[in-house]
Formats: structure tokens, sequence, C-alpha cells
């Protein structure tokens, strides 16, 4: 309320300053609907790791979401680099957060793992990358 949060720097529709702008409005009843949904959220993926040990995915999209309201661990590891056929970026600009991709840049690969398999997971990541891996505990 004080407006220091003017001092913060990039002040786009999708930076952090404007999302604090527009949380100082949810109202009490927002908040409580989407700590109910943040549940179901947790309810859904707990389910899945009940199924499954760790889930692979690339390392951009929607598990990102779902790590950060669930609380499951994740490790993303070098998965090699793109070749020369690759479709440059969307927007080829300096600093333009849709600057990714284009021949000879980085892939990586993220492993999601279940909620205190952290050790597991970290393993998983390890023996992924070529390095000797401690054996795994059940």
């Amino acid at each position: 309320m004080s407006g220091r949060d003017a001092l913060l720097t990039e002040h786009g529709p999708e930076e952090w300053p404007n999302l604090f702008r527009v949380a100082r409005f949810y109202s009490a009843v927002d908040s409580l609907q989407a700590q109910r949904a943040r549940t179901q959220v947790m309810e859904a993926v707990a389910k899945m790791f009940s199924e499954v040990d760790v889930m692979v995915t690339p390392s951009s999209g929607a598990q990102l979401t779902a790590t950060n309201l669930t609380g499951h661990p994740a490790i993303i590891v070098p998965n090699g680099v793109r070749g020369d056929d690759a479709p440059p970026p969307e927007h080829p600009e300096d600093g333009h957060p849709r600057n990714v991709g284009g021949p000879g840049t980085p892939v990586s690969l993220t492993f999601l793992g279940n909620l205190y398999a952290d050790a597991q997971l970290a393993a998983l990541a390890r023996a992924y990358s070529g390095e000797d891996a401690p054996a795994m505990s059940a």
C-alpha cells in the first residue's frame, strides 16, 4: 500500500509487480476458493503418484504450475542440443521472454517425483546424467 512496488523493475502485463498489485484486491472468498482448488490439485497429483514413481516431461509447460501448487519435487536435467534444423525462436529480440529455442540451444527434461521422494528422484537424475548413482532404497 506504500507504493514501494513501483520501485520494482519490468512492468509488463505478466511481470511480478503487476501480479502483486492485482493480488491486493482478491477477496477472502476468492482466497478460500483458490485454496480449495489447490487442495483438489494436490489430491489429483497424489493419486497420479500412487500409480507411477516418476513423471518425465519437457521442461516447459504446465508441470511448473502443478509442482508450485503441490510441493512435489522436480529436477531438471540436460538432454542435448537442438540441431541445425531447429526452428528459430518466435521472438529473437534480446531479453524477450519468448526468445527461446533455435539451432544450437540446449534442451532439458524434467523429472517429477512424489512428495518426500527427493532422494530417489535425485538418484534417478544422477543415473540419467551418466554419473554413478548410489543404490536406491525403497
